[in-house]
């Protein structure tokens, strides 16, 4: 579990996406299938990732991107 609103994003999209395919009765469970098939592959640390997680997931990758700021020297005001 990543984080209580991500919890909650989850869950409503797992009870109303049903919902909303109810009309297209012989295909809902293959596009409910597929959007959770393709959630995963975009999304894997989930719709709204901890700070936790999201480090267990692209550790080097937030490293390096949170430290390239700080390699530029510092701009004199003179």
């Amino acid at each position: 579990m990543g984080s209580i609103p991500g919890v909650i994003v989850g869950s409503i999209a797992l009870v109303g996406l049903p919902e909303l395919l109810r009309e297209f009765a012989e295909y809902r469970l293959l596009v409910y299938g597929a959007a959770l098939v393709v959630m995963m592959l975009v999304k894997p640390e989930g719709l709204w990732p901890s700070e936790i997680r999201r480090r267990e997931l692209h550790g080097e990758e937030l490293l390096e991107t949170k430290e390239a700021p700080r390699d530029k020297a510092p701009v004199s005001s003179q």
